[in-house]
């Protein structure tokens, strides 16, 4: 995680690396099934390592699985596109 610029995952344990990634750094962190965005686990290490943070609500497809379509593509790339590695994360990141 050290050497990553940018790390995008679904809400779960493996985020937990995004603790060891470089100052101003990033983490786009997807929601979807059962978990919501008041679930802070991710954003709240994010802010104590000094990280970018972004967040996503992903549609659930039929059952609980993640729906992923063209449009959800396009939301993580916008998300992964909105950080700014050269600049100092905010406290009113989106």
């Amino acid at each position: 995680a050290f050497k990553s610029d940018i790390i995008v995952g679904v809400h779960g344990a493996g985020l937990v690396w995004s603790a060891f990634m470089k100052q101003h750094s990033g983490l786009v962190e997807m929601f979807g099934g059962n978990r919501g965005r008041v679930n802070r686990h991710y954003h709240n290490i994010a802010s104590l390592a000094d990280i970018h943070y972004r967040s996503l609500m992903l549609d659930r497809g039929k059952g609980e699985n993640l729906s992923w379509n063209e449009e959800s593509v396009d939301q993580i790339v916008r998300k992964i596109q909105s950080i700014n590695l050269k600049e100092e994360p905010s406290a009113n990141e989106p």
